[in-house]
């Protein structure tokens, strides 16, 4: 069937906007919104992960990957200050509140079903 074979595969449901309340450590209303990854946020930059990995040693390479992911979803706020970059303010809070952190890795874990990404990526031999 070759081309008709894809063609005929029918898209994956949009999962919208996952909307992570973070009241309970950021006070009443506070929340962070992450949209459905793509095929092209599941490959990291090699040149990029190094350096998360030498910024934030204490991770392993596999949660530096998902919060590559993570914050390549983050949808902008217009609040937002223009020299954090996602990545920075979601690792940094790793270090400073560890529950706030992994309620968000984990809200967007379940909800867009992130499993063995390094798997994934050692598969495709992507530097």
């Amino acid at each position: 069937m070759g081309i008709k074979a894809i063609k005929a595969i029918e898209p994956e449901a949009d999962h919208g906007i996952l909307e992570v309340d973070l009241s309970e450590w950021a006070g009443e209303g506070a929340s962070i919104g992450f949209r459905q990854p793509k095929a092209a946020d599941i490959f990291p930059d090699g040149s990029a992960l190094k350096a998360l990995q030498i910024a934030y040693p204490e991770m392993h390479q596999g949660l530096l990957v998902n919060l590559s992911i993570i914050a390549k979803c983050y949808v902008p706020d217009p609040d937002d200050p223009g020299e954090v970059a996602p990545i920075r303010a979601i690792a940094d809070l790793s270090r400073s509140n560890r529950f706030a952190f992994f309620h968000i890795y984990e809200q967007f874990v379940d909800k867009f079903l992130i499993t063995d990404v390094v798997a994934k990526v050692e598969e495709a031999k992507n530097d």
